[in-house]
């Protein structure tokens, strides 16, 4: 079995013949592929992320509770909406929602990873949040 290393030295190996063809990036057969890389990046670029509002959090932490926990909730029934954090440009970052026996943490950008955390017992209280659990939630805030 190849180990990890020898796997990415023959994807570079296979990129950099692509890419280059029999000349260089600058000659007439490598120009061909390094517009074609340039087409590629370029379609890249236009991908932007998209906002999740609290009705989509809500479904998308009900969705998580029902099949990772023995709780069984609906969007409607069950998850208390909590708070919502907040980016420096005032658009939202993540979604807090009590359970009934815990709470979830729902990302409002569908770039990050939808599920930020969950707890299967105790609730999401603003007034004592760790002074640990404060860096790491800020730490999301600052990443979405």
């Amino acid at each position: 079995m190849k180990s990890f290393f020898q796997n990415q030295k023959g994807v570079f190996a296979l990129l950099h013949a692509f890419c280059l063809g029999s000349g260089t990036a600058f000659s007439r057969k490598g120009g061909k592929s390094l517009a074609f890389m340039m087409l590629l990046l370029s379609f890249t670029l236009g991908v932007k992320a998209n906002p999740v509002d609290v009705r989509q959090a809500r479904e998308v932490g009900a969705k998580f509770i029902n099949a990772n926990t023995a709780m069984k909730v609906t969007p409607d029934n069950g998850l208390h909406w909590v708070t919502t954090y907040q980016t420096a440009n005032n658009d939202a970052a993540f979604y807090v929602f009590d359970t009934p026996k815990g709470f979830v943490i729902v990302a409002a950008d569908d770039c990050a990873t939808p599920i930020l955390g969950y707890s299967e017992e105790g609730h999401f209280g603003l007034d004592n949040i760790p002074v640990q659990m404060q860096a790491y939630l800020q730490g999301f805030v600052e990443q979405i």
